[in-house]
């Protein structure tokens, strides 16, 4: 999958119920005009080799990093970008609670709005020592 291809909630729910890609190792949804749908997405189980996602300029929202952060199924995750997605301290709170993602290296949150409390938990996450970027 591409960015801006206008999948919408619809599109990223239906992406999450898939069961083949189980060698999928990068799917970039940047820019796809979903907000709700990511919630569906997240519950994928069968993306065991993904290692990087992006999903930038789509409006997750609080509740879409929630539903991501709570995902267990993508322990081999190394970048995930979650850029210009209105998340704030709820969001980022959450993101920070991971304990799944110990291999992550890259963690890209720029322009949503976690402020100083989501900040504080950023910074407090032990699970992320092999972040670099």
């Amino acid at each position: 999958m591409e960015s801006n291809n206008k999948i919408g909630d619809k599109g990223a729910s239906s992406l999450g119920e898939n069961t083949t890609w189980t060698k999928l190792q990068t799917l970039i949804l940047s820019d796809n005009e979903f907000e709700n749908g990511v919630s569906g997405l997240s519950k994928n189980t069968s993306w065991t080799n993904l290692t990087t996602l992006y999903l930038s300029s789509n409006k997750i929202g609080d509740e879409g990093a929630i539903a991501i952060a709570n995902n267990t199924t993508w322990a081999n995750l190394t970048s995930l970008n979650l850029s210009h997605n209105e998340i704030g301290e709820k969001g980022a709170i959450a993101i920070a609670k991971n304990t799944t993602w110990t291999h992550l290296t890259t963690l890209t949150l720029s322009s949503n709005e976690i402020g100083p409390k989501g900040a504080r938990a950023l910074s407090e996450n032990t699970t992320g020592r092999t972040l670099k970027h």
